[in-house]
């Protein structure tokens, strides 16, 4: 395949640099070398100095087409995401490349000002900043681009396939093969962890491990598959990197250590005892160590053998993509308690997107029995229930500021290529900002209305509201649970 540029232009804001993410990702994956040529990194680097003027505007696109057409002429793919709002410029790089897609992102000025999280549009719409592209300063949208993309109006999903249709259409790339993995996302780490074993085996004479409520959600996640790539408590190794580091031993991102104190001998088989008394499944101790504190920590594979009563309704990860593998993409929503208003808000947004639905509702022991009866109403009688999937799970281990991190990581293993967050759920588990390292997911977590995972560049990045097509609930009624959901002799039918 020859070497092309893909030109992304639009005004501020209109999906350059997300879609440039996407599509960049996507043609890595089907081994074509990819340089991204980021209009905000340009400017800190190869344009410094140069002002806003139509003179330095140009000057600055021609720089950004010099160094593509390198790339290209080298093979490459060069991705370029700056607003370059001049024609007869953008033109000019056109034509003295061979091999050239522009890709136009329009959105309106309206769209643009309300989605803008720095009120820049605001700002410039009341002449408190000058030589605004598109606002006093002009942009000249291409007379015809090879994609022409209406980003306020279809997901950035649908608008990466279009440009991956058209590059296609081009001859610059090759097609897709088919993943293994269907319409869901690969596992984390790439790989899954087998479900429950229903049999029961000898825990060789030791005395059991009775787990409290935190551990035993673990021990229900880890026998689910939620937690791959791991398959027990960690070593001393993994507890290390990621207390130290926030990624395991072998360099995957992880947000907090999962430890199991106790004392036993290495090849001890340890029953393990739920909350209530029941016995769960079985550690395989494969390391006994010592933390800096002195304590104890016993390592090692969990079998899961049977699920304690509050999580009965949970499932594996490898049965969950078993029956929605074929389906289409997925978008999931945890409930961290019974849905309010706002929940049934954002839920009806991903519906009119077109996309389908995860209710994610988050069991503990003490998990009251009419939360999952309220999702089966919100579903049947609000939603569409034909495109919607419950999908109870067990609520994350560790401290509340880590688990919609681990959450995403839940989300990737049964395959949501999205999970959002609302931020009446960010209230609850006190949520903060924080990077999961350099060379995996990166997870961007904020009070705003949604956390999205997106499959293409691998990780975690944070929308606003805006984005859909109806403007987040702000009365005071949002947080309010639905008087007919909450009804605990409502039927679940």
């Amino acid at each position: 395949m020859p070497g092309f540029v893909l030109w992304f232009t639009g005004l501020s804001g209109s999906g350059k640099s997300t879609l440039a993410s996407l599509v960049s990702a996507e043609l890595r994956r089907r081994g074509v070398h990819v340089e991204t040529l980021d209009g905000d990194e340009i400017r800190k680097n190869l344009s410094k100095g140069l002002g806003f003027s139509k003179e330095d505007r140009d000057a600055n696109v021609r720089r950004v087409g010099f160094v593509a057409r390198l790339v290209a002429r080298s093979g490459g793919c060069a991705v370029t995401a700056a607003i370059s709002p001049y024609r007869a410029v953008r033109d000019e790089v056109r034509a003295s490349v061979d091999c050239f897609c522009e890709v136009f992102c329009d959105c309106p000025i309206g769209v643009l000002a309300a989605r803008d999280p720095k009120g820049l549009y605001e700002k410039a719409l009341r002449g408190e900043i000058k030589n605004f592209t598109g606002v006093d300063d002009p942009y000249e949208a291409p007379s015809a681009p090879d994609v022409h993309l209406r980003t306020d109006q279809e997901t950035p999903e649908a608008s990466a396939h279009k440009i991956l249709t058209r590059l296609e259409e081009l001859g610059f790339v090759g097609g897709a093969e088919r993943s293994p993995h269907g319409d869901l996302t690969p596992p984390y780490g790439g790989e899954l962890v087998e479900g429950p074993s229903l049999a029961a085996t000898s825990a060789n004479g030791q005395p059991p491990r009775a787990l409290d409520a935190e551990e035993e959600r673990a021990v229900v996640a880890l026998g689910l598959g939620l937690l791959a790539p791991l398959r027990g408590f960690m070593g001393s190794r993994d507890a290390y990197k990621v207390g130290r580091e926030r990624h395991l031993e072998r360099g995957l991102p992880w947000p907090e250590p999962l430890l199991l104190p106790g004392d036993a001998e290495v090849g001890d088989e340890l029953a393990l005892l739920g909350s209530k008394g029941a016995r769960l499944g079985r550690l395989h101790v494969t390391e006994h160590w010592q933390s800096a504190d002195g304590r104890s920590h016993l390592a090692g594979d969990v079998r899961l053998e049977r699920l304690p009563e509050w999580a009965k309704a949970c499932r594996s990860t490898m049965s969950f993509r078993r029956d929605e593998a074929e389906r289409g993409p997925l978008v999931g929503l945890p409930l961290l308690g019974l849905p309010t208003r706002a929940d049934e808000h954002w839920a009806r947004n991903v519906l009119e997107r077109g996309e389908r639905l995860v209710l994610l509702p988050l069991l503990t022991p003490e998990t009251p029995p009419q939360l999952l009866a309220a999702c089966q109403v919100l579903t049947n009688d609000y939603l569409e229930p034909s495109r919607v999937v419950l999908a109870p799970l067990p609520l994350p281990y560790g401290p509340s500021a880590a688990w919609a991190e681990l959450l995403a990581i839940y989300a990737q293993n049964m395959g949501i290529a999205r999970l959002l967050v609302a931020a009446t759920w960010l209230e609850h588990v006190g949520a903060r900002s924080s990077r999961l390292g350099a060379t995996g997911p990166t997870t961007t977590i904020d009070p705003l209305p949604s956390l999205l995972f997106d499959e293409q560049i691998g990780g975690f990045v944070s929308i606003r509201s805006k984005r859909y097509r109806h403007p987040p609930p702000n009365d005071e009624r949002a947080h309010e649970v639905r008087p007919e959901v909450a009804a605990s002799g409502r039927s679940a039918t």
